[in-house]
């Protein structure tokens, strides 16, 4: 996961950048330090792009990384994506020492949003085995900040997006992962598109599939997606959604089933993001 990678590779850039200030070398040689060795970290997924504003040591030897910029590649997509903040808890020389660390992130989100995005914690240890557990929030992000995950079932989309997810993986465990996302009234617009992601699953409901193969944008009251925590191999997913100008109000139940090698594309799948 790209984001643990980011962690990881601030991480080890931070103990590094410790040494270098202990030994009386600027802060700017600190923020270029953390800078060039996260680059060389996660160089598949950045391709040289991250650029920091700020690094700095607290008392106690936490670092500090303000304003993150870098480019996030996928196959053709490339996203600029933004961090306003990501803060130990714990000193740097935990990471090498395998001892836990807390990192908390500020401001994650697509660098052309308008809000503030994505605000949570991190988890990270690495004995006896590496795992990364990640809480976020979002109570900051609009529906029109998603167009770059999938223009056709985003662009032109509004409404203020509400929520929170939690993710945990690491060696031998089995996946976790639970969310809880929403736009409350009054709602907002969608494109008509996005309902594909619903028609596999309400062969019986005309006026969703005409609507799906519609290029309107159309007005929803209020929406809402939970998937809870993966058993038994299977992953339950609600979807709702009231559009009152059509009469329709889904309430849709979908259970999956996946193990950790396709929880992801499986998910993917389910929110119309991905074609196999």
């Amino acid at each position: 996961m790209w984001v643990r990678g980011v962690i990881v590779g601030l991480a080890v850039a931070g103990v590094c950048g410790a040494v270098a200030v202990r030994r009386g070398w600027s802060h700017e040689w600190l923020r270029l330090t953390v800078e060039r060795i996260a680059n060389q970290r996660l160089a598949a997924q950045f391709h040289g792009t991250i650029r920091l504003g700020d690094a700095h040591l607290e008392p106690g030897w936490r670092l500090v990384v303000r304003d993150v910029r870098a480019t996030l590649t996928r196959g053709e997509i490339s996203t600029p994506l933004a961090v306003d903040m990501l803060a130990c808890y714990e000193p740097v020389a935990h990471f090498v020492t395998g001892q836990p660390m807390a990192i908390r992130f500020d401001g994650l989100r697509p660098a052309a949003a308008a809000r503030r995005g994505l605000h949570g914690l991190v988890h990270l240890t690495r004995k006896p085995h590496t795992r990364c557990e990640i809480v976020a929030v979002v109570d900051e992000l609009n529906l029109e900040d998603l167009e770059w995950a999938a223009p056709a079932y985003f662009a032109g989309s509004t409404g203020a997006l509400e929520g929170w997810l939690s993710l945990r993986g690491g060696q031998g465990e089995e996946p976790y992962l639970a969310l809880r996302l929403q736009v409350r009234e009054p709602g907002g617009l969608l494109p008509g598109r996005a309902l594909q992601v619903l028609t596999p699953y309400l062969p019986s409901a005309p006026t969703v599939r005409a609507l799906a193969s519609s290029n309107r944008l159309v007005g929803f009251r209020d929406a809402r997606m939970e998937l809870h925590p993966p058993q038994n191999n299977r992953l339950t997913a609600f979807l709702h959604l009231n559009i009152p100008e059509y009469n329709v109000n889904v309430n849709l139940t979908v259970e999956l089933r996946v193990d950790a090698e396709n929880i992801v594309t499986e998910l993917l799948k389910l929110w119309g993001l991905f074609r196999a």
